[in-house]
């Protein structure tokens, strides 16, 4: 990391395109001026690595269902009645024929 020390109104230059002046220094608070093409996406840090920490989190709950799917598929492919119900009572089986998308129904028991 490059670190450079800058007075209120001097730049640091990126490349051709992009400059960064030193606006205002309020306290612990520094105000940026960034000049850069429409094209260059500027972010504030911290937004960046919550919107990375929410990708790495549905990534990881994605692969968890992309796992219990594939062992679904396996059982069914060993047993083709084996049949995988999804918490809203969808019942998907290895036999298309005998697929349902009711909830199961309780047994009926005699009086």
């Amino acid at each position: 990391m490059l670190v450079l020390t800058r007075q209120i109104d001097e730049d640091v230059c990126i490349g051709p395109d992009i400059r960064v002046r030193i606006v205002s220094v309020h306290g612990g608070q520094v105000r940026l001026g960034i000049d850069a093409p429409p094209e260059v996406a500027i972010s504030r840090g911290e937004l960046l690595d919550a919107v990375r920490q929410e990708n790495e989190a549905a990534v990881r709950a994605n692969g968890a269902s992309l796992r219990g799917l594939k062992h679904a598929a396996r059982l069914a492919a060993r047993t083709p009645e084996a049949a995988t119900q999804t918490p809203q009572g969808k019942v998907y089986t290895a036999d298309p024929s005998r697929a349902s998308s009711e909830a199961p129904r309780p047994p009926i028991t005699g009086q």
